[in-house]
């Protein structure tokens, strides 16, 4: 059969005993669609995969990009905490953090640091999101130096000229985060700094790129776009104040330009 030919080549064996009622299961939950042609000695049947099938596979397949998200997170944790580090947070520090959920040691790390005096505030994306966060916070019993922003309407409730850090790790590579950009220029106190981390967006017919924009919803891209960035903090009155890559990542300090 050709499917068992072509996992064989993966390295997987399946007998029919084990593939023939796994394709039943899918066709009942119309994940595949099956069409029978007529052939000299015997019939054969081909399957191919529906819609429903395609988003049953995405969903799994994101479950995965997470996980590989976390990996990925404690293999560069050293170089977030070094590029932190250079932003000399310490006791009184007040931080707003735009990043990927998945920061949470760098989190606590920072959010400690803090003390006494200061705060660590975490913008949140939904209702969802917030309940979440909330519940993280309780667990590590952070109450005294974390709070959780819900963003409304692309802004989040800090005052204007108020804050000493904002974080923004593998987040602008989402789709609908420029606001963000504007947000720091906003919230930012003068000579204070912002914290860019992500990795480097392929060219768009790289395979990764094609998979993103293609596959997760929300990324039209898999990093972010340099040639799409550094327009884009002009435009919002940020300038770079130190830019390297270690690791594919891309480290940017950036700070408002102008003071208003």
């Amino acid at each position: 059969m050709e499917i068992q030919r072509r996992l064989r080549f993966q390295g997987v064996k399946v007998s029919a005993a084990q593939l023939y009622p796994a394709l039943k299961r899918m066709e009942e939950r119309q994940w595949v669609i099956s069409r029978e042609e007529s052939r000299i000695g015997a019939d054969r049947v081909y399957y191919t995969i529906s819609s429903e099938g395609k988003e049953t596979l995405i969903h799994n397949t994101m479950d995965l990009i997470r996980f590989f998200e976390s990996i990925i997170d404690e293999a560069v944790y050293p170089i977030y905490r070094g590029a932190a580090k250079e932003l000399g947070i310490g006791p009184g520090t007040v931080i707003v953090d735009f990043s990927n959920p998945s920061i949470e040691n760098l989190r606590i790390e920072l959010a400690t640091l803090t003390a006494p005096g200061g705060r660590y505030y975490i913008s949140s994306i939904d209702d969802e999101q917030t309940n979440i966060l909330k519940e993280w916070v309780e667990y590590e019993k952070l109450q005294d130096t974390i709070t959780i922003l819900e963003e409304s309407g692309h802004t989040v409730a800090v005052p204007d000229r108020s804050v000493d850090v904002a974080l923004v790790i593998f987040t602008l590579h989402e789709d609908d985060t420029e606001w963000i950009l504007s947000e720091v220029n906003r919230i930012l106190k003068p000579s204070s700094y912002c914290l860019i981390v992500d990795i480097e967006a392929r060219d768009k017919d790289h395979f990764r790129e094609v998979f993103y924009a293609q596959a997760v919803p929300g990324h039209s891209r898999s990093g972010i776009d340099m040639g799409i960035l550094l327009p884009l903090l002009e435009e919002k009155d940020l300038k770079i104040t130190e830019q390297h890559i270690e690791k594919g990542l891309i480290l940017l300090t950036v700070q408002p330009q102008t003071i208003i």
